[in-house]
């Protein structure tokens, strides 16, 4: 976790009272300690499980539900109710969803990639070309988390791990850089020019030499990968730009609402970063987390919870004192560890958890509702597909 933790940003926590405060609007603070504050409330649970919303203190009835097969889903998202007392639904979020919906749905065992050390001659020119490798920096094998090979020559750094993680950075960072403006690439948007080391440098040019970058790296055994969305970042006395990877895997959304302190065993992160600070050039690339596959299928279930059903749970669960604007929806997994033995991962037996190779997980398909994707600020409300549970991810709650 060497690199990572350079790497990553830290959360201010707030911790809540009781969960009346979560959802009646009080915060309370008891700790300022830095790291994200994560609002739970329930547990994913098998696919069996009854229809409930659990808030933390028992269950609350729910709402009633509408199930329909996976191609009514799709077919009905674009006719969903957009206007709320605590939410609004973009469009254009709408229509992305609908483009990007996957052909399937499973109950699935996961399994964390090994192993993958072993691509570091092959992906290693994608970052740091022939011309400036120098095999005197050649770290060879960290068996630090994550573990894998490294190379450092004081400007380049490059960690290639066991569990298909990659670290790359050039010294660069967009932390604590002023977001200027916030791009969804699936939506129609004005394809400004920014000027990044000198140079004018459309937003369209990133994100085409972007995709390109990580379709060749998907190519080479990667994973899926693709573009969320793009912040626009004042940086220095120019600008750039700073993408959010969505990571898939069998088309289903891999959960990228990001989780710090070293505490991913709650909720498993697979979000990447990409950093740009000069045309067609990778200054910073964040995805120590690797990736996985699919090791099982469980279940196959006939019928999902529909959109309309998620969007009035969360409106059911959230408080009346704030109106959210929701500029993204994805469908997909948040990962549960399960050990080889089927229980849950303990830190204080099982020691730090950090994307180990050959991890196990056990996830079900569920409404990823963004309420807010302002960095540092996330907002996150998890609706389960199977279930219609319903779980609120806070980070930076101070208000």
């Amino acid at each position: 976790m060497r690199f990572y933790a350079a790497a990553e940003k830290k959360f201010k926590i707030t911790f809540f009272s009781s969960i009346n405060d979560i959802f009646g609007g009080t915060a309370v603070k008891y700790s300022k300690r830095v790291i994200p504050l994560i609002l739970s409330a329930f547990i994913l649970v098998s696919c069996s499980s009854e229809n409930k919303v659990s808030t933390g203190e028992g269950y609350t009835p729910a709402i009633e539900l509408n199930y329909l097969t996976l191609d009514d889903v799709q077919e009905h998202i674009t006719d969903v109710k957009t206007d709320y007392e605590n939410t609004s639904i973009d469009p254009n979020a709408l229509n992305a969803l609908a483009d990007n919906f996957p052909e399937k749905a499973d109950c699935v065992k996961l399994r964390q990639i090994s192993d993958f050390d072993n691509k570091y001659n092959i992906l290693r020119p994608y970052f740091i070309s022939d011309e400036s490798y120098d095999d005197d920096y050649f770290l060879g094998f960290d068996n630090s988390l994550p573990a894998g090979y490294s190379y450092d020559d004081g400007y380049s750094y490059l960690n290639i791990s066991s569990n298909g993680g990659i670290g790359f950075t050039t010294g660069v960072s967009a932390y604590d850089s002023e977001t200027v403006e916030t791009i969804f690439v699936d939506w129609p948007y004005e394809d400004k020019k920014y000027i990044l080391s000198g140079k004018e440098y459309s937003i369209s040019d990133g994100v085409d030499y972007v995709n390109d970058f990580l379709e060749r790296l998907s190519e080479n055994g990667c994973g899926e990968m693709r573009i969320g969305y793009v912040d626009v970042l004042k940086y220095k006395q120019e600008y750039a730009y700073f993408y959010h990877i969505q990571r898939t895997v069998d088309g289903m959304e891999l959960n990228r609402f990001f989780y710090s302190d070293g505490d991913f065993d709650k909720y498993p992160y697979f979000g990447i970063k990409v950093f740009v600070t000069e045309p067609d050039k990778i200054n910073e690339f964040l995805g120590n987390h690797g990736f996985c596959v699919i090791d099982e299928i469980t279940d196959s279930p006939r019928k999902y919870v529909s959109l309309q059903s998620a969007l009035d749970q969360c409106e059911n669960i959230l408080a009346a004192n704030h109106k959210y604007n929701v500029k993204e929806i994805g469908f997909g997994y948040i990962p549960e560890i399960r050990k080889e033995n089927g229980s849950s991962w303990n830190k204080e037996t099982d020691g730090q958890f950090y994307f180990q190779e050959n991890t196990g997980y056990y996830a079900e398909p569920g409404w990823f509702i963004w309420l807010d994707t302002t960095r540092d600020y996330e907002r996150l409300v998890f609706i389960n597909a199977i279930t219609g549970e319903a779980a609120t991810l806070f980070n930076n709650v101070d208000i």
